[in-house]
């Protein structure tokens, strides 16, 4: 059987293909956001059993396999802020977020300008016994985040705050160096 595409046009067809494909996957994504779970509100609770931690479950494990598969070549590019906006969190011009995984429940985070996170872990909810209640995590212009810290829900970093690497924070850190 004689092929119809050379082996060039094989590659591309391959290659934009995948492409096409992850990105589809990443629309799919923000379309599951929107429609399963919508905005979270801060001080939102829900029982543990509920329905909406079950569509909460099922985008985050959308989220993982994209984060994992595909946005992983595009750390510490423009993207990775657009990607956050497109889920719902507030993210200024210029805030560098160097990392995908990291932002659980976007919609919950504000980011301001010049601010830099690094593969950090900012927590946006807290599980108690029968229920979960979502709060807010505010990072100010010019604050620096290092690489595998961890921000609590309802933590708030006044501007050019620094937390370290490996640092685990929660409440509010006014300008200083924690870390």
């Amino acid at each position: 059987v004689e092929s119809r595409c050379s082996s060039l046009e094989q590659y591309f067809l391959f290659v934009y293909g995948y492409w096409f494909g992850w990105a589809l996957m990443c629309m799919m994504t923000v379309v599951l956001k929107w429609c399963l779970i919508g905005r979270i509100r801060p001080g939102d609770e829900h029982g543990n059993t509920s329905m909406f931690l079950a569509r909460r479950w099922i985008f985050h494990r959308s989220l993982d396999l994209i984060a994992q598969n595909f946005l992983q070549f595009f750390t510490s590019t423009a993207m990775v802020p657009a990607w956050h906006r497109l889920l719902g969190a507030f993210v200024s011009q210029g805030a560098n977020i160097n990392g995908v995984l990291g932002i659980p429940d976007p919609d919950r985070v504000t980011v301001g300008a010049g601010a830099f996170i690094s593969g950090a872990t900012i927590n946006c909810s807290t599980r108690g016994k029968t229920t979960t209640k979502f709060s807010p995590t505010e990072i100010s212009a010019g604050c620096s985040i290092g690489n595998f810290a961890v921000l609590a829900p309802d933590s708030t970093l006044e501007q050019g705050s620094e937390v370290g690497a490996c640092t685990h924070t929660s409440g509010f850190l006014s300008g200083g160096i924690l870390g």
